[in-house]
């Protein structure tokens, strides 16, 4: 699921966020707010991501370690969505710095910034797009 916010505060909401009715370069930046790890299809997700952000394009995103993120998950006793939805599959419950790193480089996305925050439970990430050769 998907939702994103144009101009004057329309929400639209996509079932499959890797094929986006967006032309190519159309956005400055994307955000994932604590999701890519429910989101299964990561890759396919960022390739589209990486369509429809303009060249100088950036990701920003919040997540937890999977340790944390498994804490968070399992002992969040006030929280029902937590504990009562379950996990499909391929969902996890947080994403390494390691992981992530790789896998935004795998496609076509670099480091820009890395920052811990909630006493350091939490991480802050801005991924920008790699440049084209040439």
């Amino acid at each position: 699921m998907y939702m994103t916010f144009r101009g004057g505060g329309d929400a639209l909401i996509f079932e499959n966020t890797a094929r986006l009715p967006f032309e190519d370069k159309s956005f400055h930046s994307a955000s994932f707010v604590a999701s890519l790890n429910h989101i299964v299809n990561r890759e396919e997700v960022l390739k589209e991501v990486g369509r429809i952000l303009d060249d100088n394009g950036k990701v920003y995103m919040t997540m937890l370690s999977p340790f944390w993120g498994f804490l968070r998950h399992k002992l969040a006793w006030w929280d029902k969505d937590q504990w009562q939805r379950g996990m499909k599959p391929d969902e996890k419950m947080g994403l390494s710095n390691k992981y992530l790193v790789k896998l935004f480089n795998d496609m076509g996305f670099h480091l820009l910034l890395r920052k811990k925050f909630i006493l350091g439970l939490n991480n802050f990430y801005i991924f920008g797009k790699k440049k084209s050769p040439g």
